[in-house]
Protein backbone atom coordinates (compact mmCIF):
# COMPACT_ATOMS: atom_id res chain seq x y z
CA UNK A 1 0.00 0.00 0.00
CA UNK A 2 1.18 3.64 -1.01
CA UNK A 3 1.90 5.38 2.48
CA UNK A 4 2.59 8.74 0.80
CA UNK A 5 -0.49 11.26 1.22
CA UNK A 6 -1.90 11.94 -2.24
CA UNK A 7 -5.27 13.89 -3.40
CA UNK A 8 -7.00 14.35 -7.12
CA UNK A 9 -5.38 16.87 -8.94
CA UNK A 10 -8.12 17.28 -11.12
CA UNK A 11 -11.16 15.73 -13.13
CA UNK A 12 -11.46 15.23 -16.92
CA UNK A 13 -14.22 15.31 -18.79
CA UNK A 14 -15.23 14.92 -22.61
CA UNK A 15 -17.85 17.64 -23.28
CA UNK A 16 -19.71 17.97 -26.90
CA UNK A 17 -20.51 21.68 -25.72
CA UNK A 18 -18.10 23.91 -24.00
CA UNK A 19 -21.31 26.30 -23.68
CA UNK A 20 -23.72 23.89 -22.03
CA UNK A 21 -20.92 22.58 -19.85
CA UNK A 22 -20.06 26.16 -18.85
CA UNK A 23 -23.65 26.66 -17.89
CA UNK A 24 -24.16 24.14 -15.27
CA UNK A 25 -20.63 24.27 -13.97
CA UNK A 26 -19.83 27.89 -13.92
CA UNK A 27 -22.75 29.53 -13.97
CA UNK A 28 -24.65 27.20 -11.20
CA UNK A 29 -21.71 25.62 -9.09
CA UNK A 30 -19.43 28.86 -9.18
CA UNK A 31 -16.08 27.41 -11.26
CA UNK A 32 -14.22 29.64 -13.10
CA UNK A 33 -12.20 29.13 -16.08
CA UNK A 34 -8.32 28.90 -15.48
CA UNK A 35 -7.03 27.47 -18.32
CA UNK A 36 -7.62 27.47 -22.03
CA UNK A 37 -5.32 25.33 -24.81
CA UNK A 38 -5.70 24.26 -28.27
CA UNK A 39 -5.18 20.67 -28.36
CA UNK A 40 -3.70 20.06 -32.09
CA UNK A 41 -3.71 16.77 -33.95
CA UNK A 42 -0.32 15.69 -33.32
CA UNK A 43 -0.69 15.80 -29.91
CA UNK A 44 -4.39 14.13 -29.22
CA UNK A 45 -3.10 11.55 -31.28
CA UNK A 46 0.03 10.95 -28.59
CA UNK A 47 -1.94 11.76 -25.45
CA UNK A 48 -5.27 9.33 -26.63
CA UNK A 49 -5.00 7.69 -29.42
CA UNK A 50 -7.22 9.97 -31.97
CA UNK A 51 -6.90 11.85 -34.75
CA UNK A 52 -8.73 14.89 -33.73
CA UNK A 53 -8.32 18.48 -32.64
CA UNK A 54 -9.95 21.02 -30.01
CA UNK A 55 -9.76 22.65 -27.16
CA UNK A 56 -8.62 21.67 -23.44
CA UNK A 57 -10.18 23.38 -20.49
CA UNK A 58 -9.81 23.96 -16.74
CA UNK A 59 -12.00 25.42 -14.17
CA UNK A 60 -11.61 25.88 -10.31
CA UNK A 61 -13.71 26.29 -7.50
CA UNK A 62 -11.73 26.23 -4.06
CA UNK A 63 -9.77 23.09 -4.33
CA UNK A 64 -11.16 21.60 -6.67
CA UNK A 65 -10.36 21.48 -10.42
CA UNK A 66 -12.73 19.99 -13.51
CA UNK A 67 -10.82 19.75 -17.20
CA UNK A 68 -13.09 19.46 -20.39
CA UNK A 69 -11.48 18.01 -23.87
CA UNK A 70 -13.93 19.35 -26.74
CA UNK A 71 -12.76 17.37 -29.89
CA UNK A 72 -13.44 18.46 -33.11
CA UNK A 73 -14.58 15.06 -34.03
CA UNK A 74 -16.72 13.71 -31.14
CA UNK A 75 -17.94 10.61 -33.17
CA UNK A 76 -14.10 9.07 -33.07
CA UNK A 77 -13.89 10.44 -29.50
CA UNK A 78 -16.99 8.65 -28.23
CA UNK A 79 -15.50 5.58 -29.65
CA UNK A 80 -12.17 5.40 -28.02
CA UNK A 81 -11.31 7.53 -25.82
CA UNK A 82 -14.29 8.42 -24.23
CA UNK A 83 -15.72 5.17 -24.57
CA UNK A 84 -15.10 4.00 -21.18
CA UNK A 85 -14.89 6.00 -17.85
CA UNK A 86 -15.98 8.28 -15.19
CA UNK A 87 -19.89 7.06 -14.42
CA UNK A 88 -19.90 9.41 -11.53
CA UNK A 89 -17.82 12.09 -9.53
CA UNK A 90 -19.04 12.78 -5.94
CA UNK A 91 -19.13 16.36 -4.23
CA UNK A 92 -19.39 16.67 -0.82
CA UNK A 93 -22.11 19.35 0.77
CA UNK A 94 -22.81 20.73 3.96
CA UNK A 95 -26.77 20.23 3.59
CA UNK A 96 -28.30 18.05 0.35
CA UNK A 97 -31.60 19.22 0.74
CA UNK A 98 -30.51 23.37 0.79
CA UNK A 99 -27.91 22.52 -2.21
CA UNK A 100 -30.43 21.35 -4.12
CA UNK A 101 -32.86 24.43 -3.39
CA UNK A 102 -30.45 26.67 -3.95
CA UNK A 103 -28.97 25.12 -7.67
CA UNK A 104 -32.95 24.88 -8.34
CA UNK A 105 -33.71 28.28 -7.66
CA UNK A 106 -33.95 30.63 -10.64
CA UNK A 107 -32.74 27.61 -13.15
CA UNK A 108 -34.59 27.76 -16.03
CA UNK A 109 -33.33 24.37 -17.00
CA UNK A 110 -34.30 21.44 -15.36
CA UNK A 111 -31.74 19.36 -13.00
CA UNK A 112 -32.43 15.97 -13.28
CA UNK A 113 -32.63 14.19 -9.69
CA UNK A 114 -32.03 10.75 -8.88
CA UNK A 115 -32.73 9.50 -5.10
CA UNK A 116 -31.89 5.52 -4.44
CA UNK A 117 -33.41 4.28 -0.72
CA UNK A 118 -30.37 2.03 0.35
CA UNK A 119 -31.58 -0.81 2.02
CA UNK A 120 -29.07 0.53 5.49
CA UNK A 121 -31.10 3.44 6.68
CA UNK A 122 -29.69 6.43 4.53
CA UNK A 123 -30.66 7.34 0.76
CA UNK A 124 -27.99 8.13 -2.07
CA UNK A 125 -28.59 11.56 -4.51
CA UNK A 126 -27.85 12.02 -7.68
CA UNK A 127 -28.47 14.81 -9.69
CA UNK A 128 -27.18 15.43 -13.46
CA UNK A 129 -25.12 18.12 -15.36
CA UNK A 130 -27.13 19.73 -18.68
CA UNK A 131 -24.82 17.25 -20.64
CA UNK A 132 -25.98 14.05 -18.31
CA UNK A 133 -23.02 13.23 -16.24
CA UNK A 134 -23.77 12.11 -13.14
CA UNK A 135 -22.60 13.57 -9.55
CA UNK A 136 -23.34 12.02 -6.77
CA UNK A 137 -24.10 14.20 -3.66
CA UNK A 138 -22.84 13.17 -0.01
CA UNK A 139 -23.08 14.87 3.21
CA UNK A 140 -21.63 13.66 6.94
CA UNK A 141 -24.15 11.65 8.47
Amino acid sequence: MIKQTFTFDHIGWITQDIKIFEEFWCNKLGFELIFESFLDKERSLALFGLETSGTIRRYQRETMVIEIHHLDSVSEASQDFNRFGLNHIALHVEDREAFLRELITGNNKEVPVHRHENPGGWFNLFIQDFEGNWIELRESL
